[in-house]
């Protein structure tokens, strides 16, 4: 196991099974407000995306996924808020546009189920 978010640690992503995994791990605890983060640029680092999301509230994670064999991304990462409010907000500021730090149009949604019920 290679990324940690939060309390959270997930395989590799070498297929799309390791993911859905990842997903679904994050599914079973809506406290941790994650954020799916694709399309961005495969030379995005974690303190870019980190600088990017920074705005929108307290985040506590943001990692890129790296495959450890070929040491590329994915072109994907997880960002982890500490409230709902700001992830949402985060998604409906940056979802479909092109921040600084990463140069190129991002897509931003929930990680799992919007946890509209959580506290």
């Amino acid at each position: 196991m290679d990324l940690v978010i939060g309390k959270y640690e997930y395989y590799v992503f070498t297929s799309i099974e390791p993911y859905v995994h990842a997903v679904m791990t994050i599914a079973s605890d809506y406290k941790n407000f994650v954020v799916l983060v694709t399309n961005h640029l495969r030379e995005t680092s974690d303190a870019d995306l980190h600088n990017v999301f920074q705005p929108y509230g307290n985040v506590i994670s943001a990692k890129v996924v790296v495959c450890t064999y070929t040491g590329m991304t994915g072109g994907f990462a997880f960002v982890q808020f500490d409230n709902r409010v700001d992830a949402q907000r985060a998604i409906h500021k940056l979802d479909g546009t092109i921040p600084n730090h990463i140069d190129a149009t991002i897509g931003v949604e929930w990680a799992a189920a919007n946890p509209t019920t959580a506290t």
